[in-house]
Order: C-alpha cells, then structure tokens, then sequence
C-alpha cells in the first residue's frame, strides 16, 4: 500500500469494526460475538462485512458451515491485539 493509500485507510477506518472483529474470533462465532456484544447477529455479520470490503479481503472463511481465520484474518488479528494491548497498557 502507498503512504498515501495507507493513511486514507487508517483515517477512514470505523475502529469499532476491529474490535467487534477480535470478539467474533475470541467467541469463535458470530452469534457468541454478538451476544458478548449486546448487539443482534444480524448487525454484527454486517460490521464483519463492512470491515472486509474496507480492507478488501476476506478474514473469515464462512463457506460450508465453517468458521475459519483467512491468512489475512490471521494478520489482522495478530495486529487487532497488538494494539489493544498497547492501550490497556
């Protein structure tokens, strides 16, 4: 990604994406997320969602009664908790 390109998608990120992200792979589904969450299934897929088409790829393959991290979900995750640890710190 160009400087330029990155800081448009650092800007334009809904930060609470990330964190409803880390809580669909910490509950391991999307219903355990959103329950977790207070939030109904329906809205928290459609964040999910939201987060993918922003980044461009899939993080969760979801095909064929499956719940798998992508390779790009596995980043994404490995960097989601990075920076939450470095908050809470």
């Amino acid at each position: 990604m160009r400087p330029d390109q990155t800081d448009r998608f650092v800007t334009n990120l809904d930060w609470n994406l990330l964190r409803t992200f880390v809580v669909i792979v910490e509950e391991g589904s999307i219903t355990a997320a959103a329950n977790r969450l207070l939030r109904r299934q329906p809205t928290v897929s459609i964040a999910l969602s939201r987060l993918e088409d922003h980044i461009g790829s899939r993080v969760i393959d979801r095909s064929g009664g499956t719940f798998r991290l992508t390779a790009v979900g596995v980043e994404l995750y490995k960097e989601c908790t990075e920076i939450y640890g470095g908050v809470s710190r």
